[in-house]
């Protein structure tokens, strides 16, 4: 008797323990189940009646002989930190891309037409992405060695775009002549044409002298070489100056002092067509204003470099 109860005892353990069993791997067969065991690195659970496929390393999947290749257990292991350095990567080139550089002076620049006052631009100058040109610039500002852009007239207009000036010699956009010397070598700037960029123009040599233009527009081609221009500052006040300005009734002229307007290799090629023909459209239109347009006075603000 004590054995059959002994033999019926055993039985029982062995049916709960098998039951018990079975409804473990009934819940770990289950999604939640599944994510549990990967998670605390436990072999994968398979329904009944297949093979159980041994446990993968955490590092990545088996290769052909079973081993979890490197590069795999690399980037698995370490995709927190290269994900920061990626964002970090994309924040560096947004950044220069849209950041505006620092402008260290102010210049003035009062407008007349007919002798009549036409009202003041303020420009920024960004000195510590373009130190000479902005240098130049101011000292032609100010009248530092005797002579700059007091009087000075405005030799070509085009309508919405841009308004040109600074021939200190001549006038008529064929001359000109930098503050220390006969012209400077251009400098690479990170200043991008937008509205109300402040650029100067070079010459035929690829120099810049003392001529130069407000952009009214954004105007990419600029910045991918369609003219010979550099750019070293913004217009901080006084755009819609600049606005009527351009728009005052114009005669055509030639292309005297169009150093500028040289086409460079490669410029216009696939991808430029759209913004080459706003500029050849604005090129078209471009002339020389009826009316006497001149900076009747100008100078370095106070404070400002």
């Amino acid at each position: 008797m004590r054995q059959c109860g002994s033999s019926a005892g055993s039985l029982w353990r062995a049916a709960s323990e098998a039951a018990a069993s079975t409804s473990q791997s009934q819940a770990q067969a289950t999604p939640l189940g599944l994510l549990r065991r990967w998670l605390h690195g436990g072999p994968n659970p398979t329904p009944r009646g297949r093979p159980q496929i041994p446990a993968q390393p955490r590092g990545g999947r088996p290769g052909p002989t079973g081993e979890v290749s490197a590069g795999e257990a690399f980037l698995r292991s370490r995709w927190p930190y290269l994900a920061v350095l990626g964002g970090g990567a994309s924040a560096a080139l947004a950044y220069s891309v849209f950041r505006e550089p620092a402008v260290t002076q102010r210049v003035w620049l009062d407008f007349e037409v007919d002798g009549a006052p036409a009202g003041r631009v303020v420009v920024g100058l960004c000195g510590r992405d373009a130190p000479n040109t902005a240098e130049n610039f101011a000292a032609l500002a100010s009248h530092a060695r005797g002579f700059g852009y007091r009087g000075v007239p405005v030799h070509r207009l085009m309508r919405g775009w841009s308004v040109w000036t600074g021939d200190v010699t001549r006038g008529d956009g064929g001359g000109g002549v930098a503050a220390t010397g006969p012209s400077l070598g251009v400098e690479t700037s990170g200043v991008r044409h937008r509205r109300g960029t402040v650029s100067m123009v070079l010459d035929e040599d690829g120099r810049i002298r003392s001529q130069f233009f407000f952009t009214l527009v954004t105007t990419p081609a600029l910045d991918r070489g369609y003219m010979k221009a550099a750019a070293f500052g913004r217009v901080l006040e006084g755009i819609e100056v600049l606005e009527r300005l351009s728009r005052l009734p114009t005669r055509p002229e030639g292309r005297e002092g169009g150093g500028a307007w040289a086409r460079p290799p490669g410029a216009g090629a696939e991808g430029d067509a759209e913004a080459d023909a706003r500029a050849e459209a604005a090129e078209a239109a471009a002339g020389r204003p009826l009316a006497d347009v001149r900076i009747a006075d100008c100078g370095v603000l106070p404070g400002s470099g």
